[in-house]
């Protein structure tokens, strides 16, 4: 597992190259589970005809990019508890159990 950060979440978090893969599977996963249970599968049907590129495959620059693309988007799923599941290795946990406990 290496320790170099390769990017800086908006709330000031440095991210190594595992933590952002975690982060972006995990909102991959949320946003086929929101499309489904919306009624549209195009995305997940596009997976299974067309494939999807691995995360683990892309370059560091390359994760950045797609961090770029989905860090709004994440930190609105993080915000209205979407989440479909907890990351265990995340700098903003603690922050993200605060945001749930106030929710209750």
């Amino acid at each position: 597992m290496t320790t170099e950060i390769i990017a800086t979440d908006e709330r000031g978090q440095e991210l190594t190259r595992e933590q952002l893969i975690a982060r972006l599977v995990l909102y991959d996963v949320y946003c086929m589970k929101k499309g489904m249970e919306e009624g549209d599968y195009d995305y997940v049907s596009s997976i299974s005809e067309q494939g999807k590129r691995g995360f683990d495959t892309m370059s560091n620059g390359e994760l950045f990019c797609e961090w770029g693309d989905c860090e709004a988007g994440y930190w609105g799923m993080m915000e209205r508890g979407e989440a479909p599941y907890e990351l265990l290795d995340d700098p903003n946990r603690e922050e993200m159990k605060a945001w749930s406990r106030d929710d209750d």
